[in-house]
């Protein structure tokens, strides 16, 4: 998870309607979600770290510093839990870059170099938004395997990264096309 910097609200006090703090959320963090750092064209959505869904968090719906950027799935899988912030790491707040490993399959571990404690808050974040969740393996009606879930697509986003990399190095190394999920 990259760490991020929102900075102060571009507004004094709160927004009226969260979702008109999307233009600067999205200038200041860009397209990309907060928690899996997926680039995502449509769809991102503004987060509400403590979810407005519930009434004890009703005060915080339009206050800037309650607000990331989301895609569906973090979004929907996070929710309406609420976040003990002292129980979790956030990328705007915490070091998450140091917090976790990511592997060429796409999946995220927390780092060993971490303490005991740090440790079980980068693994509560994990949970809280499902990035702990196996990868699934499906395959279109021709057999060809699909990258629908987060795991898959990290792991297309490094094949892609690794190609481009060999690509543009000067070493020859031709266009290769990629394997399969």
């Amino acid at each position: 998870m990259r760490p991020i910097r929102r900075d102060a609200s571009p507004r004094q006090g709160d927004f009226s309607n969260y979702r008109d703090a999307l233009p600067d959320l999205v200038s200041r963090l860009g397209m990309y979600c907060s928690y899996c750092e997926r680039y995502i064209a449509t769809q991102l959505a503004v987060e509400h770290i403590q979810p407005k869904g519930l009434p004890a968090y009703q005060p915080l719906q339009g206050r800037w510093e309650n607000f990331l950027l989301a895609c569906v799935n973090c979004n929907s899988t996070k929710k309406d839990k609420p976040v003990s912030l002292s129980d979790v790491l956030l990328p705007d707040r915490d070091n998450t870059l140091a917090a976790y490993l990511y592997s060429a399959g796409g999946e995220i571990q927390v780092s060993s170099q971490l303490n005991a404690h740090a440790q079980q808050l980068a693994q509560a974040t994990l949970a809280l938004v499902g990035l702990d969740q196996q990868g699934q393996t499906i395959a279109d009606a021709n057999g060809r395997l699909i990258a629908l879930d987060r795991v898959k697509q990290r792991r297309e986003a490094w094949l892609t990264a690794v190609d481009a990399r060999g690509t543009h190095s000067g070493d020859g190394t031709a266009h290769r096309e990629l394997p399969p999920c």
